[in-house]
């Protein structure tokens, strides 16, 4: 499948889409994250040393443009496209041509280099990079995509641009396209689902759904057991977010072991292992379990910016739990004026064992639509110790301690009496 020439600079953007994103994780599973940068100049550009708890690591790095003390951009090679922002300058310096940059040499990472006469060097690795198996990418790639805002058509270019700059085939039915690479690997992607299949995996990969669905009793008898022992608590966190302490009006506290999943600012979500401003922190980087799990079973939608007003209609955070097993969630104000949804777990947050009011209590919690009720029911009787039997095919038998509790479904699955 052909790539159509760039002829806007979004164009461009949308190119380096997954090829950047994929480069990254790949630089940094191989390298390690790098805690020192150093640039020594050489006759064709620049040789980048990474200094990372794994070693030391040299790129090569070609000059794309300069910038100058008044922070307009120059670009130092010429294009064929016919793209006004490509051509020599001067333009604004922005985020938007430095993505640029890195496209259009090789999709390497861009430093910014300061040189002695006040201007700027922009530079961009270009070695061979280590690759990450192709569903991976892929699922990033989706995932920077909601980051980037793209629509299903520019998600579409993004794929067939990541698939030619590596000499991969794409075949297309509808929003659902296969890419094949060299070595034999085949990935499904469902654009409108954000969702990757690895054709060749021998695991089975999950849905979203099916994560979601495995929460839905367990997280909400967590946090009725929140509810009742810290009521109205208020939530705080330390500098690095690893730690959450709950406060009660009446001056009861708890403090509990925290993961930072996610942020809301606006109306957007976005998961922590995206988020520039918090990824970093200890909080979040002992999340990065989920965002690996997201990736392994193509699960684009975890790994992106996300409608807050769908992500919290939806709980799509719930994902989180049956993969952290941290069961009780807590919003917690960040100084930056958002607000942190953050995954807690302590002694006292543990649940006791099941009573017959606690189980009636929690099936009657109010269940996300879409959620897939018998699914939710057999993993919370698995993880309760609680056998669930099927009535018929619209009713399912809880054996709750002391009595039995019937939960009936409508012809959408969906809970319409618990008795």
């Amino acid at each position: 499948m052909l790539l159509p020439e760039p002829t806007t600079l979004r164009h461009v953007l949308i190119d380096g889409t997954i090829p950047q994103v994929a480069t990254d994780e790949a630089l940094i599973k191989d390298f390690g994250h790098p805690y020192e940068y150093a640039f020594n100049r050489t006759p064709q550009g620049y040789q980048v040393r990474w200094n990372t708890p794994k070693g030391v690591y040299i790129l090569d790095a070609v000059v794309a443009a300069h910038i100058d003390p008044d922070d307009q951009w120059y670009w130092h090679q010429q294009f064929a496209f016919a793209i006004p922002e490509l051509a020599e300058g001067p333009h604004h310096s922005s985020e938007e041509l430095l993505t640029a940059a890195r496209t259009l040499n090789g999709n390497g990472p861009a430093y910014l280099v300061p040189t002695e006469d006040g201007h700027t060097d922009v530079i961009v690795a270009t070695p061979s990079f280590p690759q990450l198996p192709l569903a991976h990418a892929l699922t990033l790639g989706l995932g920077q995509a909601r980051n980037n805002n793209l629509t299903d058509d520019e998600i579409r270019r993004a794929i067939i641009a990541f698939a030619a700059q590596n000499d991969y085939s794409v075949a297309e039915d509808g929003l659902i396209l296969c890419v094949r690479s060299d070595n034999g690997e085949q990935a499904h992607v469902d654009i409108a689902r954000l969702k990757v299949r690895d054709l060749q995996s021998t695991t089975p990969q999950l849905r979203l759904t099916d994560v979601l669905a495995d929460a839905t009793f367990v997280a909400a008898e967590h946090q009725l057991l929140l509810n009742g022992r810290f009521p109205d608590a208020r939530a705080t966190t330390n500098d690095d977010c690893s730690v959450v302490t709950l406060t009660t009006p009446t001056g009861q506290t708890l403090r509990a072991r925290a993961l930072l999943i996610a942020t809301l600012r606006g109306e957007t979500l976005q998961w922590s292992w995206a988020d520039p401003a918090v990824c970093d922190l200890p909080g979040a980087k002992a999340a990065l379990g989920v965002k690996n799990f997201a990736i392994d079973n193509g699960l684009g939608m975890l790994l992106g910016q996300v409608d807050a007003a769908t992500a919290l209609s939806q709980r799509l955070y719930d994902a989180a739990k049956p993969v952290s097993r941290f069961w009780t969630d807590v919003r917690v104000p960040l100084s930056d004026g958002s607000t942190a949804i953050m995954l807690v777990d302590a002694s006292e947050l543990r649940l006791p064992p099941p009573s017959h009011a606690a189980v009636f209590a929690t099936l009657h919690e109010t269940v996300p639509h879409g959620r897939d009720i018998r699914r939710a029911l057999s993993y919370y009787g698995a993880f309760r110790r609680i056998t669930i039997d099927d009535v018929d095919y619209r009713r399912v038998r809880v054996h709750a301690p002391s009595a039995p509790i019937q939960v009936s479904m409508d012809a959408c699955g969906r809970v319409c009496s618990i008795v």
